[in-house]
C-alpha cells in the first residue's frame, strides 16, 4: 500500500515536472515570438536593400529598422499582422506606438498565415487585394510587411507587380547567411553611413547582382561621384525593366552629369508624364536649363519644386542664384503729329 502511494506522488511529480517545463517552454516559445529581433528570429532576418523603391517588401520592423526606413523617407507602413494571433496583436500595438513615434502611419490589412499555412482563404484574399490597391495609390514610399515578409507580404508584393509598381524585397536569409549575403548587408551599411566608395567596393567584389543590388550599385556609384559608370548601370536597368521610376530618376541625374542632356530630359519627361508634380523630375529639369544656360526656362521649374516642397533648400538656393528676369518691354505711346491731326480734322 506504501509503495502503491509512493509511485502515485512519484508520478504526480513527473506529471508536475512535465506541465512546468511546459509552460516555460509555452512562455519561451511566445517570448521568442513577439520579440522578432531575438537571436532565433534574426537568424531569418537581414538588412535592409533596395530601399530606393516606391515599396520595400519585408519582415516585421524593429525600432532600428524604423531608423532606417525614416532616413530612407518611408512614410506609410502596410502591415498584414492578424490581431487575433495574440502575439501579432502584441506587435501591431508595439507597431503604432513606434510609427506614431517616427512620424508614420500604419494602414492595416489583416491576413491570417502561420508558418504559410493559409486561413479564411476569401478573407486573405480580399485583404490581399486591397492591401495592393491601397499601396498602388499611395503617393510616397511603403514598407509592406507581414511576420517574416515570406509569405503574406509576398503575395501583396505580387498583386502590386501585376499593377506595374516596381517593389523591392528585403535579402531574406533561407538559413546561415552565405558570403555573398554578408558583402551586400556590408555594402548596404557603407551606403547608409555614406562611405559609397567602400559601397562600390564590396559590390564589386560579386560576380552577380541581384535587381536591388544593382539599384544599390547604381546609387552608390552616383554619390561616389562616378557619374559614367551609373549612368550605364541604370540604363541597363531602365531598359530591362521600362518605365522603372527610381532607375529613371538615378540615369537622368547622372546624365545631367555626364552632359547626356537628352537621355536626361527623356528620362524626365517620363516622370513627369506619369505625376506632374515629381519634384525629382522637376528639379532636375531645372538643373538641365541651368547647364545649358537657359535661366528663364530654369525658374518656372524650380518654382515648381518650391511650391510642393517649401522646405528644399537647393532648389531655392538655384533659384535665387538666377539673374533677375529681363525687364518687360514697354512700347512707345505715339503721338500724332500738328498735321497728322490737322489732315484728320479736315476729313471730318
Amino acid at each position: 500500500m506504501k509503495r502503491s502511494l509512493k509511485n502515485r506522488l512519484h508520478i504526480y511529480q513527473v506529471v508536475w515536472v512535465v506541465f512546468a517545463l511546459a509552460m516555460v517552454g509555452a512562455a519561451l516559445g511566445f517570448w521568442v515570438l513577439i520579440s522578432p529581433d531575438n537571436p532565433l528570429v534574426s537568424f531569418y532576418r537581414s538588412a535592409m536593400v533596395g530601399l530606393d523603391a516606391k515599396v520595400v517588401i519585408g519582415p516585421y520592423p524593429v525600432e532600428r529598422d524604423f531608423q532606417i526606413l525614416k532616413r530612407h523617407h518611408v512614410m506609410t507602413i502596410v502591415t498584414l499582422l492578424d490581431p487575433r494571433l495574440p502575439y501579432e496583436k502584441i506587435l501591431l500595438d508595439r507597431e503604432k506606438v513606434l510609427a506614431a513615434q517616427y512620424g508614420m502611419t500604419v494602414h492595416h490589412f489583416p491576413m491570417t498565415s502561420v508558418f504559410g499555412k493559409r486561413f479564411r482563404e476569401q478573407v486573405y484574399q480580399d485583404h490581399a487585394e486591397q492591401a495592393a490597391d491601397f499601396i498602388t495609390k499611395s503617393p510616397g514610399k511603403v514598407y509592406l510587411h507581414c511576420y517574416l515578409g515570406i509569405h503574406r507580404a509576398k503575395e501583396v508584393g505580387r498583386l502590386v507587380q501585376q499593377r506595374n509598381v516596381v517593389t523591392m524585397p528585403y535579402m531574406v536569409r533561407q538559413g546561415e547567411r552565405g558570403a555573398k549575403l554578408r558583402i551586400l548587408d556590408q555594402a548596404q551599411i557603407d551606403y547608409d553611413h555614406g562611405r559609397y566608395a567602400e559601397a562600390v567596393a564590396s559590390l564589386k567584389q560579386l560576380d552577380q547582382l541581384n535587381f536591388s543590388a544593382r539599384m544599390l550599385l547604381g546609387w552608390a556609384l552616383y554619390h561616389a561621384g562616378d557619374n559614367k559608370e551609373a549612368y550605364e548601370v541604370f540604363s541597363k536597368i531602365v531598359a530591362e525593366y521600362p518605365g522603372h521610376k527610381e532607375a529613371m530618376t538615378g540615369g537622368a541625374y547622372a546624365a545631367i552629369r555626364v552632359n547626356r542632356f537628352p537621355d536626361a530630359e527623356t528620362w524626365f519627361h517620363a516622370l513627369l508624364k506619369d505625376h506632374p508634380q515629381n519634384g525629382d523630375a522637376l528639379y532636375g529639369m531645372g538643373l538641365i536649363r541651368i547647364r545649358q544656360q537657359r535661366h528663364e526656362e530654369a525658374r518656372p521649374y524650380l518654382e515648381a519644386v518650391i511650391k510642393e516642397n517649401p522646405k528644399n533648400g537647393e532648389a531655392r538656393k538655384f533659384l535665387a542664384s538666377l539673374p533677375p528676369p529681363p525687364a518687360p518691354v514697354t512700347a512707345p505711346t505715339s503721338k500724332k503729329s500738328p498735321r497728322s491731326s490737322k489732315k484728320s480734322s479736315l476729313k471730318k
